[in-house]
């Protein structure tokens, strides 16, 4: 499991009293997470990763998530959804 509690996150800090663009990529062994456009954390798995069955984004301080999209790289197959 990639979590706080087992891997260093502080490269993921960034101002979220404003909007910013998150991207979370996996695919080739590696997990790539970019905060407007750039690579913030970068982690590489040696075997696959397997299926992503969840996120958990904890916006009870002061945040809130605008849209989301999930998109399969693969199939094409695209899930959108604004709030």
């Amino acid at each position: 499991m990639f979590s706080g509690k087992n891997n260093e996150l502080t490269s993921l800090l960034a101002d979220f009293t404003t909007w910013q663009d998150l991207e979370i990529e996996v695919g080739n062994h590696k997990l790539a997470i970019k905060i407007n456009n750039a690579v913030s954390q970068l982690v590489y798995f040696p075997e696959s990763m397997g299926k992503i069955r969840s996120f958990l984004f904890d916006t009870s301080v002061s945040g809130a998530l605008d849209w989301i999209e999930f998109t399969d790289t693969k199939t094409g197959e695209r899930y959108y959804e604004t709030f």
